[in-house]
């Protein structure tokens, strides 16, 4: 019977390819483009009878003798006439003329070719000639102005470099000279403007880390907002749980807006103030009690990326840096900041009147309860992932910390090392140092 179901399947996988190839045939000879799948069903297939040296394969189209030597032939003539330009160009450069021709002659070789490094600082070095005397005698700019001739040259460098980002949007001079621009033009007028750009093109690519990077860099100049950037970062998250650079914004922000233990020198506290922004000389540098609140909350919000997609390495990545944050919290530093009743906050309050030791113990028994809470809920996930990678990673680390049976710390190192071969000297390391 089981032979019978073989053959079955064959006679019916030989039916389905035999009607793709004839799909594929007719698509070949009609105007219809070929689709993705019907292409992946072979490795090889032949178009239009007529046409016996065309083929298409693994999704790209074979030319002829004749179609080779007509495209060589076009991409000779391109590449001369690229030549030529990048040669004028650089001709203007050595020579030292820093005009409105250099400008020119610089922008047709960028709009071929955005990633010529040599010649966006070219145009720095010819933007910054022809509008030095914009310059007040102390060295810094004048207010901005749109309307200004520094102001209609930056928009001018704006439009150059959108034209340029169509062409790669993840090219390095391309970004960099956008924010020169910026700066140097004092754009306050392009904030807004630019910050909706941004949106649109993480909208099309949200792992641009360019553009997150130009971003960071509006956001800081602009002062928005930080909770408004907190937002931004969640809906990414909401919209993909992999999306790695959202998690990281929000392990940049988070700090920006409540202190870290660490970094007691962070200044901003107030939520609604900017990251150019200095915050008072009095405000402290960090909030506790809202601190952990916030943390514990971003766990519910890991939980869920977690059950949605366990084999996705971004939010447990965060997850790490999550867990650090609560057991910085946990220390004695910690709960001497709490203490302080310059603070200002609830759990300062609270806790003013009890001795730091006391504090101390009180924040590292909450924080014991949480890394049990999270190694019950990894349970309940390697129920229904026992062989997921992630998981158990992150279930030995909290393990470990929390000093659970080396028995069942030595079992999930051993399982680590089946599915995760690649690290299993790492692996085989950590049950080395276990306790006998």
């Amino acid at each position: 019977m089981c032979r019978a179901t073989s053959i079955n399947a064959m006679s019916n996988s030989n039916t389905m390819a035999a009607n793709a190839h004839s799909r594929q045939v007719e698509a070949a000879s009609s105007p219809t483009i070929i689709s993705t799948t019907e292409v992946r069903l072979s490795t090889t297939v032949k178009t239009r009878p007529g046409a016996r040296d065309i083929f298409l394969m693994h999704n790209v189209k074979r030319l002829s003798a004749e179609q080779r030597a007509k495209q060589r032939a076009e991409n000779e003539e391109r590449a001369r006439h690229y030549s030529s330009l990048s040669q004028a160009a650089m001709a203007l450069r050595r020579a030292g003329q820093l005009d409105e021709q250099s400008l020119g002659a610089a922008a047709r070789v960028l709009t071929c070719n955005p990633d010529h490094a040599t010649l966006w600082n070219f145009r720095r070095q010819v933007l910054s000639h022809l509008h030095a005397d914009e310059v007040s005698a102390d060295g810094d700019s004048p207010p901005d102005d749109a309307t200004s001739p520094r102001g209609l040259a930056c928009e001018r460098e704006m439009e150059l470099t959108q034209q340029c980002l169509m062409l790669n949007p993840k090219s390095y001079p391309v970004w960099f000279h956008r924010m020169w621009v910026i700066k140097w033009g004092r754009c306050s007028w392009r904030w807004a403007t630019e910050l909706k750009l941004t949106a649109k093109m993480l909208a099309l690519d949200e792992r641009n880390f360019h553009c997150w990077t130009y971003r960071r860099f509006l956001v800081s100049e602009a002062s928005v907002p930080l909770l408004d950037e907190l937002s931004f970062a969640m809906s990414k998250i909401e919209t993909n749980f992999s999306n790695y650079s959202a998690w990281h914004y929000r392990s940049k922000l988070l700090p920006q807006v409540y202190g870290t233990i660490e970094c007691a020198a962070i200044q901003p506290t107030d939520p609604h103030v900017g990251l150019a922004d200095p915050a008072p000389a009095a405000a402290p540098a960090v909030q506790p009690a809202k601190l952990a609140s916030v943390l514990t909350e971003e766990l519910k919000l890991l939980h869920n990326a977690f059950f949605t997609a366990p084999e996705d390495q971004s939010a447990w990545f965060y997850h790490r840096w999550v867990l650090a944050q609560l057991e910085a919290l946990a220390t004695p530093a910690a709960a001497h900041a709490a203490a302080e009743p310059s603070s200002g906050s609830a759990l300062a309050s609270a806790l003013a009147n009890s001795p730091a030791s006391n504090s101390h113990a009180l924040t590292a028994i909450a924080h014991e309860e949480t890394l049990r809470g999270e190694l019950a809920m990894l349970n309940d996930l390697l129920e229904m992932e026992p062989e997921c990678k992630w998981p158990l990673a992150t279930a030995t680390f909290i393990g470990q910390a929390l000093r659970i049976e080396p028995a069942q710390l030595a079992e999930q190192l051993r399982t680590l090392q089946r599915i995760d071969s690649a690290r299993r000297n790492f692996y085989e390391r950590q049950l080395a140092e276990l306790p006998a």
